[in-house]
């Protein structure tokens, strides 16, 4: 029985030299006669097998080679344990940054832009019709009015207040709402002499 093995075993090897196989094919299950002595006798006896018919093998193209040469013929040796990549630092944990709002945008101011001695002179004259329609209501302050010099008086109030609250971004604006109160109190002021 052991004769048997060692042939089996020895065309296993040469039949798989010859072909170039990469992969080495598995061996074959032991004969049941090692594990159980009466299995030996219905076995048959080396005469009775007959070896595979060898049939000429046309040459095949070589397959790629892939790896080095040590990798190639070391057919069932087993992968190699991967390297463990060294550690790198863990990634930061994202910060939660939250967007600043948008500083506020002044829109752009319409009009002339005017130079420091401009606005000096804008300044001085709307100081100067506002006290001067100041003036002119301050005269008639005692005086009956009637509706309309009443709504009038309104008007001109509402005129230098608008001036006033203009001033700060339009100097030409407040400028003539400023000439405006001063006209309609000194009409009014005339009206009363």
């Amino acid at each position: 029985m052991l004769r048997i093995l060692c042939i089996v075993v020895v065309l296993v090897l040469v039949e798989s030299s010859c072909h170039r196989h990469k992969v080495a094919s598995p061996l074959p299950p032991l004969p049941a006669a090692t594990a159980n002595p009466k299995a030996a006798q219905h076995v048959p006896p080396p005469a009775q097998l007959e070896p595979p018919p060898k049939i000429p093998a046309a040459p095949t193209p070589a397959p790629p080679q892939v790896g080095t040469p040590a990798e190639l013929y070391q057919v069932n040796r087993p992968p190699e344990p991967k390297k463990p990549r060294t550690a790198a630092a863990p990634p930061a944990p994202p910060q939660s940054t939250v967007p600043a709002p948008p500083a506020p945008v002044t829109p752009p101011r319409l009009g002339d832009i005017l130079t420091q001695d401009q606005q000096r002179e804008y300044n001085t004259a709307i100081d100067q019709s506002l006290s001067r329609a100041q003036a002119s209501l301050g005269s008639i302050g005692n005086r009956s009015l009637s509706r309309d010099q009443q709504s009038l008086v309104e008007q001109i109030r509402s005129f230098m207040q608008q001036a006033q609250d203009t001033r700060k971004t339009d100097l030409q604006g407040a400028k003539r709402l400023a000439e405006r109160a001063d006209v309609l109190a000194g009409d009014l002021a005339a009206s009363f002499r």
